[in-house]
């Protein structure tokens, strides 16, 4: 009996062969699948490198590019991802413009940052120390352990409206003994404030608008120096994202292409007008200047290009990692749950001041995470 299993585990000549006809044919099969996986590899690398530039470069130009500089970043890399292990088992250079894609993304287009400036405790008289936050839909967030934490001598706060006489009364708030206020706009300010003015742009998409106002510039007495504070919040382009679909998407895509604007381009050209409006205003100024705040527009684009043309963006300089600040609670998947955006800045004449350290409110829940800074005049540099 064991004779005769041990004798049928012996394979037979049939078996042999339907064994050496199907490895002949995944042979044959993975001779063209081999190339296709690499032209699958060049090409998504290809694309995804071009695709990020051209956001990069002309996000304002057409809105297909700015829907997609409003994604969440992680969602450039989902492809890439998928092929990583065909390229591996591909083997040649397929993982070269995967690898590439990749690299572009992290370091230019997603913009993290290895790190950053060493931050010390305020209260440096050689430091200005400063914060910027967007409070609308705050969802109960409190600021009071961020401030304790960063202690800033100016506290720029946006879409504040009716909260002027809360800051003036609570204990918390005693250290400050400037409190401004310029329609949605609060200052919180340690040291004599001489000044404000409205900043406001035209020609918002429909003409009928009027004028929106953007921002206030403050002029501050800092340790007997003056210096300009521009609190900066730009409208929110949430509704023309929400009705951004395939349907509107793929003619107006038609219409680029075909060297027309439509309404939803001249809008994101509007933005592109109203930052350039912004950089000279930054350029006439004749005082040491910052400014802060919510510009509601990713660090990539043609409105974001208009503004580092004259200003230093503080998280390249002294910031860490991606830096995002928007939106503080999320559950988007493609966002792994966290921030995906920095739509806070701090910027700075670079003439003027040097960046020491940058760091948003970590866990913070809020829409927006306050965003704190530490800058010293250059002449004070030792």
């Amino acid at each position: 009996m064991k004779e005769s299993q041990g004798c049928s585990q012996v394979p037979t000549a049939g078996s042999l062969e339907r064994a050496a006809r199907f490895l002949s044919h995944w042979d044959s099969l993975w001779c063209w699948l081999k190339p296709a996986c690499r032209f699958c590899c060049w090409s998504c690398g290809i694309l995804s490198i071009a695709g990020m530039l051209l956001v990069m470069r002309s996000a304002e130009r057409v809105t297909l590019l700015a829907v997609a500089n409003y994604a969440p970043p992680f969602f450039w890399l989902i492809p890439c991802g998928i092929l990583m292990p065909l390229a591996l088992l591909v083997r040649g250079y397929s993982l070269v413009p995967l690898l590439s894609a990749i690299s572009l993304w992290w370091l230019v287009f997603a913009g993290w940052e290895p790190s950053g400036g060493v931050r010390k405790s305020g209260g440096q008289s050689e430091v200005l120390t400063l914060m910027t936050y967007n409070r609308g839909q705050a969802q109960g967030h409190s600021l009071q352990p961020f401030l304790a934490e960063t202690r800033p001598d100016l506290v720029a706060l946006q879409d504040a409206r009716g909260k002027p006489g809360y800051y003036r009364t609570h204990p918390a708030y005693g250290v400050y003994h400037e409190v401004r206020d310029e329609g949605e706009f609060v200052l919180l300010s340690q040291h004599p404030v001489l000044g404000q003015t409205r900043l406001t742009a035209s020609g918002f998409p429909p003409a009928d608008k009027g004028e929106v106002f953007y921002g206030v510039r403050w002029e501050i007495d800092w340790q007997g120096r003056l210096i300009s504070l521009y609190s900066i919040h730009f409208p929110s382009p949430r509704r023309q994202l929400g009705r951004m679909g395939l349907r509107s998407l793929v003619p107006d895509m038609a219409n680029w292409m075909r060297g027309t604007a439509s309404e939803a381009d001249g809008y994101w050209q509007w933005r592109e007008r109203m930052a350039g409006e912004l950089a000279c205003l930054l350029q006439k100024e004749t005082l040491p200047w910052i400014m802060v705040g919510d510009l509601n527009t990713p660090p990539r684009g043609l409105a974001y290009a208009r503004l580092v043309e004259v200003g230093s963006d503080l998280h390249p300089e002294c910031g860490s990692g991606f830096g995002f600040t928007f939106p503080g609670d999320t559950r988007n998947p493609l966002a792994l749950g966290q921030p995906w955006l920095r739509l806070d800045y701090v910027f700075a004449d670079p003439a003027s001041w040097q960046g020491k350290w940058l760091q948003p409110e970590a866990g913070a829940l809020s829409q927006h995470r306050p965003l704190a800074a530490g800058l010293v005049l250059r002449g004070a540099i030792k």
